[in-house]
């Protein structure tokens, strides 16, 4: 089994505990509301695409319960890796993929462009 690194963007978010079954529950119709706005982003964002970064700024601007978190990095990435096909890969379809293209970011670092698959 491969073990990903401390700081890589694809660890999948936690769901063992009682308490995140339960968030997770609470949260469903926000996620999807959440999912169809990135979607819907990177439809507009055609073959360009959007990396994660690209993703929070665009969402920023969002004060909603529902929009609004997605600023936040764990929400953002979270959604994200649902719609690439999550944990459940033979139950999710696969909504975008990498683009195999890299982009700088703020920090300096090098990106993946996210676009619909």
């Amino acid at each position: 089994m491969h073990q990903l690194g401390l700081f890589t963007d694809e660890r999948p978010p936690t769901t063992a505990s009682d308490t995140s079954k339960a968030a997770a529950v609470k949260q469903a119709p926000k996620s999807e509301k959440q999912r169809q706005a990135i979607l819907a982003f990177l439809r507009a964002c055609g073959e360009y695409g959007a990396t994660d970064h690209e993703m929070r700024i665009r969402f920023a601007c969002h004060a909603d319960e529902v929009y609004g978190p997605l600023a936040n990095e764990s929400t953002q990435r979270a959604r994200r890796w649902e719609l690439c096909g999550g944990k459940n890969q033979n139950q999710r379809p696969v909504l975008i993929v990498d683009s195999g293209l890299r982009r700088k970011v703020a920090s300096g670092n090098t990106a993946t462009v996210w676009v619909i698959r």
